[in-house]
């Protein structure tokens, strides 16, 4: 079989409809073997769901077809730009590896998508205080190194063996046993569309 990138429920349903349809239809294969083979393009969740289909379903390319479409539109119904983005940050308490991964998921969903040291930059810029202190010195250009370092970091400020800023202003101070009466400032807290897509028809193109 052709290699066909596989979907994992986070891209475009419609795009790989019509993929699998075209890369298979050359081939000289039976109908019932071509719509077997739609199952092994799936990854996670998504073969889940096709497992759970009747097998009437699966036998049938209109049905199976469709199916899918509508169990994944979702994602076509969101269109997400570089402004949003570069709004998109990374929570306070949020663990670094799980904002990648969100901010990743959301810049999936993007046509024209920022090439990936240009997606580096933009998660390094959105990240808190203390994580994007660290990182920003250092010239990283592909997410393997940005997750390998983020990750990194992260332990060393778990095991306190980089102190962050907040944990910093929250030591005491030694009081002046000269002094009488002096009071400690307390340090200032400091706060840290969806568009409706168009539908294309991805039935006009049928497994022979």
């Amino acid at each position: 079989m052709p290699h066909i990138d596989r979907f994992d429920k986070s891209g475009d349903p419609i795009v790989h409809v019509h993929l699998f349809s075209d890369v298979l239809r050359p081939m000289s294969l039976t109908r019932a073997q071509k719509l077997s083979l739609f199952g092994r393009t799936l990854l996670d969740v998504a073969v889940i769901w096709y497992a759970k289909l009747e097998d009437s379903t699966k036998q049938n390319w209109k049905e199976l077809s469709e199916g899918f479409v509508n169990q994944y539109s979702y994602n076509t119904q969101i269109k997400v730009t570089i402004s949003e983005l570069e709004a998109t940050t990374q929570n306070p308490k949020e663990p670094f590896i799980d904002f990648v991964a969100r901010w990743r998921a959301k810049a999936a969903r993007m046509t024209n998508r920022a090439s990936e040291k240009e997606q580096v930059r933009l998660v390094i810029q959105n990240l808190e205080p203390d994580m994007l202190q660290r990182m920003i010195v250092v010239p990283l250009s592909i997410f393997a190194s940005l997750y390998e370092l983020g990750v990194q970091i992260e332990s060393a400020f778990k095991k306190s063996i980089i102190q962050r800023t907040s944990e910093s202003a929250k030591r005491p101070f030694s009081k002046n046993t000269n002094a009488s009466n002096s009071t400690v400032p307390r340090p200032a807290k400091i706060s840290t569309v969806v568009t409706a897509a168009k539908m294309a028809d991805p039935f006009a193109a049928t497994i022979s």
